[in-house]
């Protein structure tokens, strides 16, 4: 037996070793009862087997199939959209390598917050009118924050948050274009997710970094071509007609341009722009954008009785509200009659009414924690504080600007429309990454005597 080692195995062997003995159970059994499920799962495994080099990438992924989540799957469980399926194949991945490179994982700032909102939603949750109704929905809030998690713990430096912001830049182009060229002679521009007032909330959140990248644009010539592109997205939203969409990006562009003379003169020219090609191509929508900009039609109506319904809600159940997930059920024990089983069409007043004010509260003072952070990383990168951001300090600065204004537009959106789980917990998780990234730069700036740990390999 002399000069016969035995060949030791390294971390990943022995993580592939768990992970196919665990598999092979579930490999056996959907083998017998559900081939073409066992399909996609081999798919969505390899593709987070792929992505343990380069985890970040299941960042981008998420943040492409939140813009197109309207394309779904059924399953036997539930409908998964694009971006539920990218969720999921980020969260193996992060975990995955996680076990393989076991550090110091970072999390969102003030996270105790998120899990007394968490805490509080369960318990909202057992008490509700309907609680069966409501358990795949908090499933899927429990997925989203454990998204967050990875997305905070992935994303950072600002070579990650540009490439974001590029690719919410060309999702928020194709959804104006597919909406452009498929748009009918008459009626709101719905585009592949077939909804006017979802599709302006999508291109509105690419038009925000399109514009921010006319700022960087080097020449002149780049410059103009983001500039048609930012027009045309700007025609997507116009013809939406949604009229939350306007005031929510009407608000988010008077904060941005404040500071910047270069994007308030290309705002001026992409709403020249598309007032004229508004005369030229669409003119018959022209008089349908002014009678619902009266704000006297019957949606108006509708809406302030839904407001009200909520505001019973609140008065009805102040703590843990009528039951996450379970508005729709709050006719069974709040004495109203009018617009029941309707979605509460503003965020904040349906978390009230659903999961209870102490919840709503803590919900709020974690987002304000973001932007407060925000805010502060905005001032460091301005002062050029010695050290601050590795000497990128004009990059964070131009993306914390930007995240700023997407979080005032993103608030304001909030009070004209329930939300959308996913797109919703996605932009909140992009925000957390970015604050925490703050965080870390104040800190290697006030002890330049620590060093910080070296971010993941992308």
């Amino acid at each position: 037996m002399a000069g016969v080692h035995l060949l030791g195995m390294d971390r990943p062997a022995r993580a592939a070793v768990v992970g196919g003995l665990c598999l092979a159970p579930l490999i056996g059994v959907g083998i017998v009862y559900s081939a073409q499920w066992l399909v996609l799962g081999i798919v969505v495994i390899g593709l987070a087997v792929a992505l343990l080099r380069r985890p970040v990438w299941g960042v981008y992924g998420l943040v492409g199939g939140t813009f197109f989540d309207s394309i779904a799957i059924e399953t036997p469980f539930a409908v998964l959209g694009a971006g539920d399926l990218a969720a999921l194949g980020l969260i193996a991945a992060w975990m995955a390598h996680r076990l393989i490179n076991p550090r110091g994982i970072r999390i969102p700032r003030r996270g105790v917050l998120l899990l007394g909102y968490f805490v509080l939603a369960f318990a909202s949750l057992a008490t509700g009118v309907s609680p069966a109704s409501a358990v795949g929905g908090y499933t899927r809030l429990v997925i989203y924050g454990i998204t967050m998690l990875a997305v905070v713990d992935l994303v950072r430096d600002i070579d990650a948050i540009e490439r974001i912001t590029i690719i919410m830049a060309l999702c928020g182009l194709l959804h104006a274009i597919i909406g452009l060229g498929f748009m009918g002679t008459t009626g709101r521009l719905a585009g592949l997710i077939k909804q006017p007032n979802l599709l302006g909330v999508l291109i509105a959140l690419g038009a925000f970094p399109m514009a921010g990248w006319i700022i960087r644009a080097k020449n002149q010539v780049t410059r103009w071509l983001l500039v048609g592109c930012l027009m045309l997205m700007a025609l997507g939203i116009v013809l939406t007609i949604s009229r939350g969409t306007y005031i929510a990006v009407a608000i988010g562009f008077m904060w941005w341009v404040r500071r910047s003379v270069r994007l308030a003169l290309a705002l001026a020219i992409v709403l020249g722009g598309t007032f004229i090609a508004m005369t030229h191509f669409a003119h018959d929508r022209i008089d349908r954008i002014e009678r619902r900009l009266e704000f006297q039609d019957s949606s108006v109506v509708n809406r302030g009785i839904v407001a009200k319904n909520a505001l019973r809600t609140i008065a009805e159940a102040p703590l843990l509200g009528i039951g996450f997930g379970q508005f729709g059920h709050a006719h069974a024990a709040v004495d109203f009659t009018r617009e029941i089983g309707r979605g509460s069409h503003n965020f904040y007043l349906g978390t009230a009414a659903s999961t209870g004010l102490p919840a709503l509260l803590l919900f709020l003072a974690f987002l304000f924690t973001q932007a407060r952070r925000i805010g502060v990383g905005l001032k460091n990168a301005r002062n050029q504080v010695a050290g601050a951001f590795e000497g990128n300090w004009m990059r964070y600065e131009w993306a914390m600007a930007l995240f700023e204004t997407l979080m005032v537009y993103h608030a304001s959106s909030l009070m004209v429309r329930g939300g959308q789980r996913l797109m919703e917990w996605t932009f909140f998780s992009l925000y957390a990454a970015l604050a925490a990234v703050a965080v870390t730069a104040k800190k290697s700036t006030s002890e330049p005597e620590q060093s910080s740990e070296p971010p993941p390999a992308e």
